[in-house]
């Protein structure tokens, strides 16, 4: 996987975030077009790395069925402008339900209604679906949760190993041990994540602490912001820091994690 630039991370980790980046040139080509992949969410954004239209207008984007536009999984974005914009993310509403693997369609909608009031409906006659060369202007991707994969195992030579990691940009995993209730306690031990996918991830766990047959630990994936300039970009920091839990969905345990037991 090509890991995203750092440029704008810490916007990413500051959630909600819409923004973006355009240009005009009287020498391009603003047909309508849309440009995206399967991805893994980034902090439940999406990006797409380019679309235009010609004339104002609308990006919006909904669940996927069978290629056909379901619920908005955003609030429409209103384009006032013909342009192209590259390499945006946007962030899927709060209210949408994600899933692992499901299909996002992305789509173009002209403006033709009052000005600035999305008023589509299917079959209607306002802001309908932009068409070039008789076909509407969309795209259909998959969309993936990242994830942490870690079987149960002894402590060897005072480490542990976690078996995959995927995740859309540089991050940290890290060990915890778990309290009482089955909260997340004390840091054990963590390990940067640089490319995507991972595998047989060596983490070395803190002497300091007291682990024993049969005890369960977590392992959870984390942001590395390392253009936090306070902190040290060589160890996770958090929660006195930015490197947050990744999240994937706004439900409840939203948070990447995997558990094992220490046999």
């Amino acid at each position: 996987m090509n890991y995203l630039r750092r440029t704008g991370l810490a916007f990413l980790i500051g959630l909600p975030i819409v923004f973006l980046s355009g240009c005009l040139n009287d020498d391009e080509d603003y047909t309508g077009r849309i440009k995206a992949t399967d991805q893994i969410a980034i902090q439940n954004n999406i990006l797409i790395q380019e679309f235009a239209i010609e004339h104002p207008g609308w990006l919006a984007i909904y669940r996927s069925v069978s290629g056909t536009p379901a619920e908005l999984l955003i609030k429409p974005v209103y384009l006032n402008s013909k342009g192209k914009f590259t390499n945006n993310f946007i962030q899927f509403d709060s209210t949408a339900h994600l899933e692992d693997g499901m299909e996002a369609l992305i789509m173009l909608h002209v403006d033709n209604g009052e000005p600035g009031k999305f008023e589509y409906s299917p079959g209607g006659a306002l802001d309908q679906p932009v068409v070039v060369n008789e076909q509407e202007v969309k795209d259909v991707i998959k969309i993936s949760s990242p994830f942490v994969s870690v079987e149960d195992q002894p402590i060897e030579d005072n480490k542990i190993v976690i078996d995959e990691v995927q995740t859309a940009f540089r991050s940290w995993v890290g060990v915890y041990l778990l309290g009482e209730e089955g909260e997340l306690g004390d840091l054990a031990g963590f390990a940067p994540i640089n490319q995507s996918p991972l595998k047989d991830i060596e983490v070395k766990l803190n002497t300091s602490l007291t682990y024993e047959p049969g005890d369960l630990l977590a392992v959870r994936l984390h942001v590395n912001d390392s253009d936090d300039p306070a902190k040290d970009p060589d160890k996770l920091n958090y929660p006195d820091g930015n490197d947050v839990p990744q999240v994937f969905g706004y439900e409840e345990n939203n948070e990447i994690i995997s558990y094992f037991t220490i046999q």
